[in-house]
Order: C-alpha cells, then sequence, then structure tokens
C-alpha cells in the first residue's frame, strides 16, 4: 500500500509518500517547506502566518508526484494552530474525494509517538519521551492505541525555554539549533539553574520558573560571547538533567526496556547523549528516530495512516482540533 501524508500544524508544510509491503516500510517521497524566513523578525511563529505560508506553499509541493499510485490520504488534524490544521485538511479530504480514496484524519502526537516504528521497526511497548516546541510529556506506550500519560507540563513546554531563550540573546530562530550551536564553546556547569519538580515522586514537569531564572541572567549578567556561551551550555545540562530526572520515576511506574525520544529537542545532540548515559545506568536501550524525522514531517503522518490501515481502524471524518489528547485514542 501507498499512503500519502500532508503536515501543516504549524510552521512545517509536509507531504510525504510512504510505502509499506512484506513488513516493509519505505520512505518514497517527503518534501518539507520550512517556514524560518517567515518568522524569524518575530522571534517565534505566528499562527496566520502560518496559515498563509501553508496555503501558498502547499500546492507546489504535490509537483511531480504520482498521486494515481496512491491508495489513501492522511492528513494532521490535531493538536495545532487551527488556521494551519485546516489548510492541510481541507487540501488532503478534497484530494481524497477527488481522487475516491479513504481519509484518515492523523493525531499529531501519535505520528511522534510512533515514527520510530517506521524507521527502526521495533515492537511494543516503549517508553516516550516526547520534547517538542510544543509539548513536554512521558507516555507508556503499551500498543497500538494502548497509551497511558505520565506526566506531562504543568506550563511550557522544553522546547519553548530555548526558543525564548534565544529570542532574549538575539541568537536567531528558529532557539533550539541557535542554543546549541553557540553551546558548544560553554561550560555547562558554569550557572546553577532551577531544576522544577526535581527528585519528586511524580512525572510531571515545570519550566517557566527555569525561564524566569534565565531572563534575570540575561538582564544582569550576560553580555559577553563567553557569558552567552556559558548560559546556553548550563541551560541544555539543566534541561536533560530535568528530562533525566523525571524519566527514572517513569520507569518506575513503566519498567520497559527501550526509550523512545521524539519531537523537535530530541535532535539536541547534547540532550540525546545525556539521555543515552541514563539509559546505559538503567539497563534500558534509548531509540530515536533519525534528526530529520525527529521535527514535523508528512512521512510520520503518513506512517500513522497505514498503522491504522494494518489495525482495521476505518476511515472517518474528525473535523480539525487545535486541542486533542492523544489518550482519548484509546482503542
Amino acid at each position: 500500500m501507498k499512503v500519502l501524508g500532508i503536515e501543516s500544524s504549524c510552521d512545517e508544510t509536509a507531504v510525504a509518500i510512504v510505502s509499506y509491503e512484506n513488513n516493509q516500510a519505505v520512505i518514497e517521497h517527503s518534501e518539507i517547506y520550512s517556514q524560518v524566513q517567515e518568522h524569524k523578525d518575530f522571534g517565534g511563529v505566528v499562527p496566520e502566518l502560518a496559515a498563509r505560508a501553508h496555503i501558498e506553499r502547499l500546492p507546489y509541493l504535490f509537483n511531480n508526484l504520482p498521486l494515481h499510485k496512491i491508495d489513501a490520504v492522511a492528513t494532521t488534524t490535531g493538536p495545532g494552530l487551527i488556521g494551519g490544521l485546516h489548510v492541510g485538511y481541507s487540501f488532503g479530504r478534497g484530494l481524497a474525494l477527488a481522487l475516491n480514496k479513504p481519509f484518515y484524519p492523523i493525531h499529531h502526537l501519535e505520528a511522534h509517538a510512533l515514527t520510530v516504528r517506521l524507521t527502526n521497526s521495533i515492537d511494543f511497548p516503549y517508553l516516550l519521551l516526547l520534547i517538542s516546541g510544543g509539548h513536554t510529556q512521558i507516555i507508556d506506550i503499551k500498543n497500538f492505541r494502548q497509551y497511558r500519560l505520565l506526566g506531562e507540563t504543568k506550563d511550557d513546554s522544553c522546547g519553548e525555554v530555548f526558543d525564548k531563550t534565544a529570542k532574549m540573546l538575539n541568537l536567531g530562530f528558529p532557539g533550539g539549533p541557535a542554543i546549541e550551536k553557540v553551546a558548544k564553546a560553554g561550560n555547562p556547569f558554569t550557572y546553577n539553574l532551577p531544576c522544577p519538580f526535581y527528585k519528586q515522586s511524580h512525572c510531571d514537569f515545570s519550566f517557566s520558573g527555569l525561564k524566569t531564572a534565565i531572563k534575570d541572567i540575561v538582564a544582569k549578567d550576560c553580555h559577553t560571547k563567553d557569558q552567552i556561551a556559558n548560559l546556553c551550555a548550563s541551560i541544555q545540562h539543566t534541561v536533560a538533567k530535568i528530562l533525566t530526572d523525571r524519566l527514572s520515576v517513569a520507569l518506575n511506574l513503566a519498567p520497559h526496556k527501550k526509550i523512545v525520544i521524539a519531537g523537535g529537542v530530541a535532535a539536541n545532540l547534547y540532550i540525546r547523549e545525556q539521555l543515552h548515559n541514563f539509559c546505559m545506568e538503567n539497563a534500558c536501550e534509548l531509540v530515536v528516530p533519525p534528526v530529520k524525522l525527529c521535527t514535523d514531517n508528512a512521512a510520520m503522518i503518513a506512517w500513522v495512516g497505514i498503522e491504522q490501515i494494518n489495525h482495521k481502524i476505518e476511515p472517518s471524518i474528525i473535523l480539525p482540533t487545535p486541542r486533542w489528547s492523544l489518550t482519548s485514542l484509546m482503542l
């Protein structure tokens, strides 16, 4: 089977075709337009501009695609920015109708949760750490559509820490790669930053206090190149410390032998290294999708369409929604 995926939940416009045959998945086509230029002057994603860019760019990504060969259309339906979701959803559903193919609405977080099964072919169960600009969650992935939320952020996401810090320091947008680049020259033990909920017996996160502490340091003691590098390195170290601390609690609740990280922050090599060390210490295997599939893409959307087909999930009509609980998908 071949499934066409469409992703437009935030600031990436993407299309992909994923084929599945003899228990093997192949990404036959993948195009991503990143809207960095549209948003860089604002230091963050502007929803109205994102929706307009999806409208402008999405048709061009379909040039030369073998649409006559696809068997189904899968489109991100939520959660995300409602304007962008409507653009991709309308395009995908209209295309499915025109081609007389089944249409599958896709949960964006489920796509991140299952991407590793596209690239690494691992079996259930596993523990998922989802870390991105919009989400920070630990989820017990017991089986397909058998998900248990163990913990999530009570305020900001860890990805937002990087984005806001980069904006404070005028390092550019997106913030994550900018912070990681500067941090390579810094000392991660320079600043003793707060670790909310550290050593507590639950799996929830909080990053608003960390952002406030960073803001105070930037205002008082972060003006030279070395100081900026040291702060960036300290932020990475602190975020990794928080993530591993919460994972240690999660492993007691769901003692799986595989830990998967997904989402844009999973592309940060320092954090990946710290998580790898944590897994080594706890006799776990760390499984991470390729960097290009950690951020938003359409291949992961197409893959969830294939997962739904394989598990006999019927095509359905679910309207785009900015908020959509992953656990609501439970079979």
